[in-house]
C-alpha cells in the first residue's frame, strides 16, 4: 500500500514538474512581451479606424496601400497573440481579430471595411472566434511587410537618439520579431530551394535580434540597444543583398 502511494506521489510530482518545464519552455520560446503585442494590435485597430473615418481617407488608404499594410500587420500581431503562452490573458480574441484584419487588408469597399472594423473592435474585447492555426506565409503581403519593417526601423532609429517611454518604445522591436516570422514563412522570393536555409537564417537573425532589442529598450540598456539594432539591420541588409539586389 505504501509503495503504491509513494509511486502515485512520484508520478504526480513528475507530471507537475514536466508541465511546469513545458510551460517555462513555451514562455522562453516566445520571448516577446505579450503587452507589446496587445498594445500594438489596439493601436493598429485605432489607426485603421482613422483610415475609415471618411470616404476620402479610405480611398487614400487604398491607393497608398496603407490599409493593406496596417491590416496585414494587425493580422500577424493577432496570430502572435493567439500563439503566445500568455495570449489569453490579454482578453483579445486573437483568431477573430486575425480574420477581420486579413479581410480588411483585401477589401476595396468602405461599407465592408466598416463592418470588418466593428468585428476587429469586438475581437479586442474578446468577442468572436476562429481557427487557432494559421499560415504565417499568408498573413501579410511581403511588400507590405517590408514597408512596415522599414517604418519600424525608422521609429527605432529615432527612439535610439531620443527615447520616450521604454515600455512603449519596445513595441516596435517586438512587432519586428513578429514580422520576421511572416518573412521566414513566405519564401516566394527564394528562387533556388538550395537557398532556403540561408533565407531562414536571415529571418531567424532578425527575429532574435529584434527580441533582444525589445528587452534592451525596456531596460534602457544603451549598449544592448546598439548591439541588437545593428544585428537586426545587418540581417535585413544581408537578406536584401542575397535575394533582392
Amino acid at each position: 500500500m505504501k509503495k503504491t502511494i509513494c509511486l502515485t506521489v512520484l508520478v504526480c510530482s513528475l507530471g507537475v514538474s514536466m508541465m511546469l518545464t513545458a510551460r517555462g519552455d513555451a514562455t522562453k520560446e516566445s520571448g516577446i512581451d505579450i503587452a507589446d503585442l496587445a498594445a500594438d494590435a489596439k493601436a493598429k485597430v485605432g489607426l485603421i479606424g482613422d483610415m475609415l473615418a471618411t470616404g476620402e481617407s479610405f480611398e487614400e488608404s487604398i491607393k497608398e496601400k496603407k490599409l493593406a499594410q496596417a491590416a496585414g500587420t494587425l493580422a500577424a500581431l493577432s496570430q502572435g497573440i493567439t500563439e503566445h503562452p500568455q495570449g489569453k490573458g490579454t482578453g483579445i480574441a486573437g483568431p477573430a481579430l486575425r480574420d477581420a484584419a486579413a479581410a480588411l487588408a483585401k477589401t476595396k469597399s468602405l461599407d465592408e471595411a466598416t463592418k470588418l472594423l466593428a468585428g476587429a473592435q469586438a475581437a479586442l474585447e474578446g468577442k468572436g472566434d476562429g481557427d487557432v492555426k494559421a499560415d504565417w506565409a499568408k498573413l501579410v503581403n511581403m511588400h507590405r511587410s517590408m514597408d512596415e519593417v522599414q517604418s519600424r526601423f525608422n521609429q527605432i532609429r529615432r527612439l535610439r537618439r531620443k527615447p520616450t517611454t521604454p515600455n512603449e518604445d519596445s513595441i516596435h522591436a517586438s512587432t519586428l520579431a513578429i514580422l520576421a516570422k511572416t518573412i521566414q514563412a513566405d519564401t516566394h522570393e527564394v528562387k533556388n530551394k538550395a537557398d532556403l536555409p540561408e533565407w531562414k537564417t536571415f529571418a531567424d537573425s532578425l527575429s532574435d535580434s529584434s527580441r533582444g532589442l525589445a528587452k534592451a529598450m525596456k531596460a534602457e540598456d544603451k549598449a544592448g540597444i546598439t548591439k541588437f539594432y545593428l544585428a537586426a539591420t545587418k540581417a535585413c541588409a544581408g537578406c536584401h543583398a542575397k535575394f533582392r539586389d
